[in-house]
């Protein structure tokens, strides 16, 4: 989409006893909708097809075709339009003598001839209202509004993931046990599954340090119950605890909560 071009002014113009489509634009170029042109030449969807692609893989007509934002029954689309400064050239590609519809033939030579002058003239008979300017400057105040507010979105996104980096990838000893916790209860958010991402960290932590975490848990617990721990302390007793009496267990899960910050959130 051309997102630079804004259409000023749209009209259906009767030519041959068809409608063709112009719009005239912010960039003081009037445009011919591709589709019109082809639908008044009488071509088929196979024909159409052909001319949308010499268009976009011709170098010359190419610099002249747009994909313009216009309004339509299914709300804004890219249309795909031809400055009509190249609209004769692309016409005169059309080879009328190898087409064997007649009609078709004939409906090609009068294009070549006068389809440019009648969208010229279409615009240049009369001067844009005042109604009419105002509603070009209000639209070009919109879209660069929009704009706007998108580039406003893409910067804070790229903030957050940023941000998310930076926590993901700085943290220390001190607040180890915070950090992780924070890690996984953000990517659990962002997932919609708090207790999924922590049983895929801890499954990651046993496939890479070999370990078994519920027998270190069990034999932390006896541990505990020796030493004369509480049946709270015993219960709240958690892979965590494991983890972080383990030097070889810690640096291994740290790794893996980054990466899974990284790829989740960031």
């Amino acid at each position: 989409m051309d997102n630079q071009i804004i259409p000023l002014e749209e009209k259906l113009i009767d030519f041959n006893g068809s409608e063709l489509m112009a719009v005239k634009c912010n960039d003081g170029n009037i445009y011919a909708g591709v589709r019109w042109v082809c639908n008044g030449l009488g071509l088929t969807d196979n024909q159409r097809r052909g001319q949308y692609i010499k268009l976009n893989e011709d170098l010359v007509l190419n610099q002249g075709v747009k994909k313009i934002s216009l309004p339509t029954n299914s709300g804004n689309q890219g249309v795909l339009c031809i400055e009509l400064d190249y609209l004769p050239l692309w016409l005169a590609k059309i080879n009328a003598g190898i087409i064997g519809n007649q009609d078709v033939q004939e409906r090609v030579m009068q294009y070549q001839l006068k389809a440019k002058d009648v969208l010229v003239a279409a615009f240049m008979s009369q001067p844009m209202t005042e109604l009419q300017i105002l509603r070009g400057a209000i639209d070009q105040i919109e879209v660069a509004q929009r704009m706007a507010l998108e580039a406003k979105e893409e910067a804070a996104q790229a903030n957050q993931q940023i941000q998310a980096v930076k926590e993901a990838i700085i943290q220390t000893d001190r607040d180890w046990r915070r950090w992780v916790n924070k890690q996984l209860q953000r990517i659990g958010f962002k997932l919609g599954d708090y207790q999924g991402i922590k049983n895929e960290s801890y499954d990651l932590l046993k496939q890479r340090g070999r370990c078994n975490l519920d027998q270190r848990l069990d034999n932390l617990r006896n541990r505990m119950r020796t030493a004369g721990s509480t049946r709270t302390q015993l219960a709240t007793a958690n892979y965590l605890d494991v983890i972080e009496a383990e030097p070889r267990l810690k640096e291994i899960y740290t790794a893996i909560v980054r990466e899974l910050s990284v790829k989740y959130v960031a």
